[in-house]
């Protein structure tokens, strides 16, 4: 099994998949499972100042309508035609920075039946989600090819210095000339054994 293989297989146990506008802005991702049988997770995507594109990919999702969080400020009409195009907005509490609220969003999403999310990121949603403890499963794939020293995290935010997270008992699966490291988060001041 390929690793693209094994992280779609990944995605199908999911009931969705989140990631933030600088993803859809960049790759233009369908967030479908294409290489294991399953049903597609529900995609999500966080846009704060609502700038998805209107002929984003996950407009044409097979068999889901994109969820769009958003915030109050979301200009009306913007939000009026990507609802027209097939999208689902949805409005969600800011945060000090007036940014979508992310707790309040996985209230939300809990809500809606998101009991189990997949969280690609990238690196702002990566370093908020990691500041704040919102997940339980840390899943790493480790490639040997320099890519620039791209962050996986957002440069200019970082990560809380008190909030270093580390893989409890880490477990290891070489997929081709890659490796695939997951695990259980713990807080690398924390004590052994207790999770993030």
């Amino acid at each position: 099994m390929t690793r693209t293989a094994i992280d779609h297989a990944y995605a199908d146990a999911h009931d969705g998949i989140l990631v933030g506008i600088g993803t859809v802005l960049s790759d233009d991702p369908s967030l479908t499972v294409r290489e294991a049988e399953g049903h597609h997770p529900q995609p999500i995507v966080v846009d704060s100042r609502l700038r998805f594109p209107i002929d984003a990919k996950l407009l044409s999702h097979p068999d889901r309508r994109v969820w769009i969080a958003t915030t109050h400020r979301a200009d009306p009409q913007r939000v009026q035609r990507l609802e027209a195009l097939g999208a689902e907005v949805l409005i969600v509490p800011a945060d000090s920075a007036d940014r979508v609220d992310l707790v309040a969003l996985m209230a939300q999403l809990r809500q809606r039946g998101v009991r189990n999310l997949m969280i690609e990121g990238g690196g702002r949603i990566l370093t908020q989600i990691v500041n704040r403890q919102l997940f339980d499963l840390l899943v790493l794939t480790v490639a040997p090819l320099m890519v620039g020293g791209v962050p996986a995290f957002a440069p200019r935010q970082g990560l809380l210095r008190h909030q270093h997270t580390r893989i409890a008992q880490p477990q290891y699966l070489p997929v081709g000339e890659d490796l695939v490291v997951w695990g259980r988060p713990q807080r690398a001041d924390a004590a052994p054994g207790a999770t993030a």
